[in-house]
């Protein structure tokens, strides 16, 4: 399984974001759907095949639509990628 649950930290309100809600965005999201294409999470568990990211690790979306207006959330390894710290 290459999934990992992710706790998100902070999430900004983007004015794209804004439009998507709005529906006049060009791109629209999948539905049903959560807003939010940008914040910081951190992974709080992995799945058993998951090997570029770590339980603890900061990570940001490197994908749009995701969802980042959540508390937490389940999605692929790939669509996020690690923020290197100290």
């Amino acid at each position: 399984m290459f999934q990992v649950i992710i706790e998100m930290l902070a999430a900004p309100i983007n004015p794209a974001d804004i439009n998507t809600i709005q529906g006049v965005y060009p791109k629209k999201p999948t539905l049903p759907g959560t807003p939010g294409n940008e914040g910081v999470g951190r992974v709080l568990a992995i799945g058993s095949s998951v090997t570029s990211l770590k339980e603890g690790d900061l990570v940001i979306p490197n994908e749009t639509n995701l969802g980042t207006w959540r508390s937490h959330g389940t999605w692929d390894a790939k669509q996020w990628y690690k923020v290197l710290t100290k």
